[in-house]
């Protein structure tokens, strides 16, 4: 019986070094999928600001669209190339002779965060975050315009293309820009 017991006093160091080495190999890699994940999740986030970012372009051109709404429309008509007095008339020609983006260029000037920049509660004490998020509306274009008899009503149908972008130095990943397009209606009655 002595015999037996001796031979089985030299199993427990194997056992032990296995033991130690499938936990190394199980901590390692639970480490690394953890980094991975770590690196898919700043990835959507930096995707999740820079879309916020331009739906907030979309919204800052929204509110002047209803803030100036006679502007706007002006600004549309003469992009079409037709006097904004007179509009579009039904029954005359479908595109005007004089087309000038003038208006919509005004329209779009300011709506970026160069002139406009972010400010808040948000950003307090985080100045340098703040130059890292930047929107502006890319182009406003009047995709058709027509005058609805039954409404008594002149309509526009303008998309609004804003870029949204966000700066992560973070694993050297650098800017991510998003971009959106809107389409709204504008009307007005004749």
């Amino acid at each position: 019986m002595k015999n037996i017991l001796v031979n089985k006093k030299g199993i427990a160091i194997p056992i032990v070094l296995l033991f130690c080495l499938t936990t190394l190999f199980y901590a390692g890699a639970m480490i690394f999928y953890r980094k991975e994940v770590k690196q898919e999740n700043m990835i959507n986030v930096n995707f999740l600001q820079a879309n916020f970012l331009a739906q907030s372009a979309v919204q800052h051109v929204l509110l002047k669209f209803r803030v100036l709404p006679q502007e706007s429309y002006d600004s549309g008509v003469a992009e079409q190339g037709f006097c904004p007095l007179w509009g579009i008339q039904p029954g005359g020609p479908a595109t005007g002779i004089m087309k000038t983006t003038a208006g919509m260029d005004i329209l779009k000037k300011d709506c970026n965060t160069v002139t406009m920049p972010l400010a808040g509660s948000l950003f307090d004490g985080v100045q340098a975050m703040s130059g890292d998020w930047k929107y502006k509306v890319a182009s406003l274009t009047v995709i058709s315009a027509f005058t609805d008899n039954a409404t008594q009503e002149m309509v526009q149908t303008i998309q609004i293309t804003a870029i949204g972008s966000v700066k992560d130095d973070r694993g050297g990943r650098g800017w991510r820009h998003e971009e959106m397009r809107k389409t709204v209606e504008i009307r007005r009655k004749f």
